[in-house]
């Protein structure tokens, strides 16, 4: 039984390690579709469109510490932050002017979703096992 157990936390942890791994990966992917996004659009000056690409992305930035550390309310209000993406992504996508920015935001965001529940649920269960 003991066997069994130990085996069962490897498994956990290995499958914590990955679902925290695809959630950073997401994250940063997100954050950088931002990025080439407005400095693509150039419309008015370098500072502006660096301006606005910091107020899109400034909710984002307030978790990465507890996305690094794999603290459990900032991956949970982390996941809850990524439907408001996944909200203007479908709006994007949905304009017709900014479709491909729109689905690469849907992409990304559901990737962060799902990754961050994942990591949520599987770190809840391994801190209550061991």
């Amino acid at each position: 039984a003991q066997l069994i157990t130990k085996v069962f936390r490897l498994v956990k942890k290995i499958y914590l390690k990955y679902t925290h791994l695809s959630a950073i990966i997401s994250y940063y992917s997100l954050l950088l579709l931002f990025l080439f996004f407005n400095l693509q659009t150039l419309r008015v000056n370098l500072a502006f469109e660096f301006i606005a690409t910091m107020i899109q992305v400034s909710p984002l930035l307030l978790f990465v510490k507890g996305l690094h550390v794999l603290h459990s309310r900032s991956i949970i209000w982390l996941c809850f932050l990524s439907l408001i993406y996944f909200v203007h992504g479908a709006m994007n996508a949905l304009s017709g002017t900014y479709s491909a920015f729109g689905w690469g935001e849907i992409i990304f965001s559901l990737q962060l979703f799902i990754s961050l529940a994942i990591c949520a649920s599987s770190y809840k269960k391994t801190k209550s096992t061991a």
